[in-house]
């Protein structure tokens, strides 16, 4: 019994990095395209392109997003927070996050 709990852990482990972008690989990408004082305009479209899905939170003056895993999993997202200033142009805040949920 114990060699097969052993097992399974050791592949749920192994499954579980498998697919993933972690909250680095999503920073890198982003700011690959999208650079401080970027207007609104050209963050959305940079999102778009990357096929991130986002929502503008008007009261936060901020973008955020999310960035699900490629395996089969649904326990794992990125998101992403990108902060606007006040002249609506993209400051250097990027908060990104790995959230999981339950099994």
């Amino acid at each position: 019994m114990r060699i097969i709990c052993i097992l399974f852990f050791g592949l749920m482990v192994l499954g579980c990095s498998q697919g993933k972008p972690t909250a680095e690989e999503v920073r890198k990408e982003i700011e690959s395209v999208i650079q401080i004082g970027d207007s609104r305009e050209k963050v959305e479209e940079e999102l778009k392109k990357l096929g991130i899905p986002f929502d503008y939170d008007r009261h936060q003056n901020r973008y955020q997003a999310s960035r699900k895993t490629t395996s089969k999993d649904n326990y794992h997202t990125v998101v992403i927070f990108l902060n606007l200033g006040d002249s609506n142009k993209f400051v250097e805040s990027i908060n990104i996050e790995n959230v999981y949920t339950g099994l």
